[in-house]
């Protein structure tokens, strides 16, 4: 009967032996998996972190053109949002699990920051300034003129920012009788000569302003008619 024990034994010692590869090579394809896994995560990182400073450009400049175009900054400031949502969406459609993110805005200049485990991609958009550009449209739009006093140049020069241009033309009837007084239509083209970096051209916007106007001379006239050319350079 020993020849039967010995066979139990060996079929025993087969069978643990069997069982011990099983793990072995259970813990091998998981092992090997993950890291599949963790190649391709890290190649969706790689993948994310080159594209994204172009991406927020190009998000940037073309929300900042829009901002202007509107004269609304709050278009421009949307551009967190819209970071967040992007971030949200690689994060739930990839195997970026573990992304984070923050953003924030100083003035017109955004910052972000991503980061994976211990890698990290970080931006800055400086070289925007809708909302300058649209404080000075405004601006513009509320002037009045002295031309007794002053020209249209003068008095509109205060209201351009640095690096920037103000063209167009100043034109209407002023009606008294040595004193005149009315309204007068500007139309005007600002823009800032800053290029864009990832779209064409700068940020700029054409616009049209009402403007209350005086002017004392000599004339006994009963209107007399204004017209100026704008060419401000900053």
């Amino acid at each position: 009967m020993w020849w039967a024990l010995y066979f139990t034994v060996a079929a025993v010692l087969l069978l643990a032996v069997a069982g011990i590869f099983a793990v072995l090579d259970g813990a091998y394809r998981e092992a090997l998996e993950a890291y599949r896994l963790a190649k391709f995560a890290l190649d969706q990182w790689s993948s994310l972190a080159s594209q994204l400073n172009s991406t927020v450009c190009l998000a940037a400049e073309t929300l900042a053109k829009r901002a202007v175009a509107e004269l609304d900054a709050e278009v421009y400031r949307s551009l967190g949002p819209v970071f967040s949502r992007a971030m949200e969406e690689v994060r739930n459609k990839s195997l970026l699990k573990r992304l984070n993110y923050s953003w924030g805005f100083s003035g017109d200049v955004f910052q972000w920051n991503v980061t994976f485990l211990r890698r990290g991609a970080r931006g800055v958009v400086d070289w925007l300034r809708p909302t300058l550009l649209i404080n000075s449209v405004k601006n513009i739009k509320s002037a009045s003129f002295d031309l007794t006093q002053s020209t249209v140049e003068d008095t509109l020069r205060q209201y351009l920012p640095k690096n920037a241009t103000l063209r167009g033309v100043v034109y209407g009837y002023l009606y008294g009788n040595g004193t005149y007084s009315g309204y007068l239509t500007g139309e005007y083209n600002l823009t800032d000569k800053t290029p864009l970096r990832c779209l064409k051209g700068s940020l700029s916007v054409s616009f049209t302003a009402t403007h209350y106007a005086t002017l004392t001379t000599n004339s006994t006239a009963s209107s007399v008619y204004i017209y100026y050319e704008v060419d401000i350079e900053n």
